[in-house]
């Protein structure tokens, strides 16, 4: 009987040295699943950071820095691997929250929410968060907010506003921290749907401001179409993922793209949506490189980054 056209699925040897290249050779054995988008999504992953003619966008929704990623994403900023942030506002917030001491807990998912209440806790899932944190932080933004020029509100975009917030944090990693110092702009369209718009909307009364969402929309079209090349980096879709897609559709679409969701496409959110759809909107380019890993953030993500640096630890290349 002839061979199918196909290359084989192999077993997946034990992990017996512990190396992460190891895991990832084991997930590559195989191929097929989880495991082979795991081994598919760490190539291209690595094709779009040593690739020198592309600008990588990374996107971030869902409570990524309340749960703990802040540092793998200011590690991703501080080494060069990421040209542009793309956000949503509460990942700003929660970012500034852990920079101004205040601090997120384990919880239990069973907790009960009126118990949690009447403590003084917010939840999200297992994580709590202290609702008098969000007072202190009040206060600390608008002490920030006023050493600001009043002529710098009249232009002021998300981007220019995040940038500035994150110039005064010297914590280690901090996600804005690391963009501010690096100069990695940060873009957070929907940046009003968090306790920072609220901010601004109490300092709008009584005094001038006003936050340029269309400013950061020329400032985005410049970076698309001052590189060859794009890739993106999904990490949860909402806001953060349209914008990245839709300023590709400038340039016909990402020449590189990794999504990892939870999200399902049955309901025809663009969360859920599979890369491959953005072909036909011109947000993915055709040709490209592209794979979604559907998992759990937390877990993936840690893991890809891991296999990517001993890969750039191994072998000379752009970054």
């Amino acid at each position: 009987m002839p061979h199918a056209p196909f290359p084989s699925v192999k077993g997946m040897p034990p992990v017996t040295d512990g190396s992460v290249d190891s895991l990832f050779a084991a997930y590559a054995a195989s191929g097929v699943f989880g495991a082979g988008r795991m081994a598919r999504a760490l190539d291209v992953l690595e094709k779009m950071v040593r690739d020198d003619g592309c600008t990588v966008f990374l996107g971030l929704a869902g409570p990524l820095s309340a749960g703990g990623m802040r540092p793998i994403v200011a590690d991703m900023v501080e080494r060069g691997l990421v040209d542009a942030l793309f956000t949503t506002g509460a990942n700003a917030v929660h970012d500034l929250l852990e920079c101004w001491e205040c601090h997120h807990f384990h919880g239990d998912e069973a907790a009960d929410d009126d118990e949690l209440a009447e403590k003084g806790y917010a939840r999200v899932f297992d994580l709590f968060v202290e609702e008098s944190s969000f007072a202190g932080f009040e206060d600390r933004v608008q002490e920030a907010f006023d050493t600001i020029p009043e002529d710098d509100w009249r232009t002021m975009t998300p981007s220019r506003l995040l940038s500035l917030l994150g110039s005064d944090l010297e914590a280690s990693g901090s996600i804005l921290g690391a963009a501010a110092r690096k100069g990695v702009p940060v873009f957070a369209p929907s940046l009003t749907d968090s306790v920072l718009g609220l901010q601004l909307f109490l300092r709008a009364q009584t005094k001038p401001t006003t936050l340029d969402v269309v400013g950061d929309m020329a400032a985005l079209s410049d970076l698309v179409y001052g590189t060859e090349r794009r890739g993106m980096i999904a990490l949860g879709g909402g806001v953060p993922k349209h914008y990245m897609m839709g300023a590709a559709t400038l340039v016909g679409g990402h020449d590189y793209a990794l999504q990892v969701t939870l999200d399902r496409p049955e309901g025809g959110g663009l969360s859920g949506a599979p890369l491959r759809e953005g072909k036909s909107w011109h947000k993915v380019a055709r040709g490209a490189d592209y794979v979604t890993v559907i998992g759990d953030t937390f877990i993936v993500f840690p893991l890809l980054y891991a296999g990517l640096l001993s890969r750039l630890r191994d072998k000379r290349g752009k970054r």
